[in-house]
């Protein structure tokens, strides 16, 4: 009986020792930082586009900048601001004697982790050339969805000469995302699970049931980001809300059901052709582009390209360049559509890719999977102004 009761103590006691061990780790993760992240150059851009990040309820584009003008000015700093119209840097009352020109996107065209507003990729466009103004109308975060409606609910009024939209990676990252949590929902904005969770029929008082995260991930949420960092190699995401862009994580994508990604780049074709057709009756050229993603690159150092091609890695190495490859194909036979997704390649012996720690804005072009330094910026704003050109 003795014997029974020792072996029924052994898996109790190794229970105990894993959560103790659990418990350890994640108050050494949760430990403060002796050195502030304020003294990087990456510490200071990410405490200036903190407050950028955060999603705010908007009748227009389900989730925006702040409503309230006095908020949405508190949020400036000499990094990054938007004006009261929610465009970053000067809006389109910079123009002057230039043609009007609007640059769609996500948080790439935003500029995040740009050094100031006039290094943003609509900030190089203005710099390089005299002919047009182009107003940065890019929102860290969005979809096309998004960038559709605000196409036809503040753009267009302007009627503006040219309309870039530079999008694609959030479009495929948000539709996994919610494929993942059991909706196929395409061109959903990316915290619509979140507010959906919070309440249903508003008006009825239902309250949604919640869709609360594994126990073990509330209990060791850092414990459990930093396994899955490093069962992904090199870094798992692109910074998530916090660093203004969706979390390009490993998700367990099902290779056999085509569907989800199927739908997911016809929506964002299909958004792109309204904007297409809506610039097509006041003369205003409309020019898609697929940005720049550092994962399309081969150009990289040893451990990203061993990250990239990592078997649990499945949005590097099957996610997102599926829905590149489709998105190119079919976008090139119904509008003006250009494909910068491994740009970079062709120029790395120019400037690094990418390689890692906190070596400044000059010296290579991404800061992650999808942000730029000013260099990629600028070479981005160059590239286009050949296109626009032509």
């Amino acid at each position: 009986m003795k014997g029974c009761k020792r072996g029924l103590l052994i898996p109790v006691e190794l229970v105990g020792v894993a959560l103790f061990i659990a418990i350890a780790l994640e108050l050494y993760l949760n430990r403060p930082s002796d050195k502030p992240v304020t003294r990087t150059y990456y510490g200071r851009l990410h405490e200036a586009y903190a407050p950028f990040a955060v999603q705010y309820i908007n009748p227009f584009y389900l989730f925006f900048f702040p409503l309230d003008l006095d908020a949405r000015t508190a949020m400036n700093n000499p990094i990054c601001s938007v004006d009261s119209a929610g465009f970053r840097g000067i809006g389109p009352q910079g123009r002057g004697n230039r043609k009007l020109a609007f640059v769609l996107g996500e948080s790439t065209v935003f500029g995040h982790y740009a050094s100031s507003d006039s290094a943003t990729i609509s900030g190089w466009l203005n710099r390089i050339q005299d002919e047009y103004w182009f107003v940065n109308a890019g929102v860290p975060s969005w979809n096309s969805t998004q960038e559709m409606f605000r196409y036809c609910m503040q753009i267009e009024p302007y009627h503006p000469e040219l309309v870039l939209m530079i999008n694609g990676p959030g479009d495929a990252g948000l539709a996994v995302g919610h494929e993942v949590a059991g909706r196929a929902i395409p061109g959903t904005p990316e915290s619509f699970d979140k507010l959906y969770n919070v309440m249903d029929d508003i008006r009825d008082g239902t309250v949604s049931p919640k869709q609360k995260d594994p126990l073990y991930q509330r209990l060791f949420p850092r414990l459990t980001k930093y396994l899955a960092k490093a069962v992904l190699g090199g870094r798992g995401s692109s910074g998530g809300a916090g660093g203004g862009a969706t979390e390009f994580r490993s998700y367990r994508w099902r290779p056999y059901d085509d569907s989800v990604m199927s739908h997911a780049v016809d929506c964002y074709i299909h958004n792109q052709e309204i904007v297409d057709r809506l610039c097509k009756p006041s003369g205003t050229r409309y020019m898609g582009i697929f940005p720049p993603v550092m994962s399309l690159h081969e150009h990289l150092p040893k451990d990203e390209l061993e990250a990239k091609r990592n078997p649990n890695n499945e949005w590097a190495r099957d996610v997102l360049p599926r829905f590149h490859r489709l998105a190119v194909e079919r976008a090139a036979e119904r509008f003006e559509y250009h494909d910068m997704g491994n740009y970079f390649d062709s120029l790395f012996t120019e400037i690094p890719v990418y390689h890692a720690g906190d070596t400044g804005p000059d010296s290579e072009i991404f800061i992650d999977e999808v942000h730029l330094y000013d260099p990629g910026n600028k070479l981005v704003a160059e590239r286009i102004w050949e296109w626009v050109k032509k």
